[in-house]
This record gives C-alpha cells, sequence and structure tokens, in this order.
C-alpha cells in the first residue's frame, strides 16, 4: 500500500489531512483525518470516484494531480 498527503488543512478549531491511498490490489482511496482542538478525533476511507463527487477544497486539489497524469496522452 502506498501513500500521499494531497492536502494539509489547519484551524483555529482543527487539524486536518487527506491522504491518497493506492492498496496493493491498484485501487485507490482517499483518508480523511481531522483532529479536533476538544480531543475528537474524525477518520474516514472513501474511494477515490465518491470523494471527486464530493464538494469543498480536498476534491478541487486531487484533480490536478489526475490531470497531470495525461498530460503527455
Amino acid at each position: 500500500m502506498r501513500r500521499k498527503v494531497i492536502v494539509r488543512k489547519e484551524g483555529e478549531l482543527w487539524d486536518s489531512c487527506w491522504p491518497l491511498i493506492q492498496s496493493d490490489d491498484g485501487t485507490l482511496h482517499v483518508e480523511q483525518k481531522a483532529d479536533y482542538r476538544g480531543g475528537t478525533h474524525h477518520e474516514r476511507v472513501v474511494p477515490i470516484n465518491d470523494f471527486l463527487r464530493e464538494d469543498g477544497p480536498p476534491p478541487r486539489w486531487l484533480q490536478p494531480l489526475i490531470d497531470r497524469m495525461f498530460d503527455d496522452a
């Protein structure tokens, strides 16, 4: 399994990061980790296709990475 953090955000109330994960079988997933100042921790893993359909900054950060993969096509 391989991982690469595609977005890291820090705020007054929380810190979060979104690693892109390539499983041993080649499938791609995105993990979301968030630590809140009160001590709460949230974590989830979703298939890349579901993640790209979501609104918000993290999918926008991932799209240019995917586009660069096909620059020479």
